[in-house]
């Protein structure tokens, strides 16, 4: 899944996390391609179970001590990024 979406012109880098929570897969990717290209290049490249249900842009991939992708950080980046949308959206609720 994270090669078909590298395979992406302005794709650097991708790597995917499954949120056992919420039980969907969700791709970040490094580089200066948009994610509609992105969603639109993995829906006719991916089986249906593989397609990520986000495809989120990140400046550069969280790295462990071994020099690995910390796939736990980029969960913990969606889930702070949820967190803010949510946030958002009820303050302009509320001003409404």
């Amino acid at each position: 899944m994270d090669l078909a979406i590298e395979a992406v012109p302005g794709v650097t880098r991708c790597r995917c996390v499954y949120d056992k929570e919420k039980k969907r897969l969700i791709a970040f990717y490094e580089g200066t391609a948009d994610a509609a290209s992105l969603r639109a290049h993995a829906l006719e490249t991916l089986p249906p179970f593989m397609m990520p249900t986000k495809i989120l842009p990140i400046e550069a991939m969280p790295l462990t001590k071994n020099g690995k992708v910390d796939r736990a950080a980029l969960l913990a980046l969606s889930r702070e990024a949820a967190a803010r949308r949510r946030a958002r959206t009820k303050k302009r609720e509320k001003d409404l």
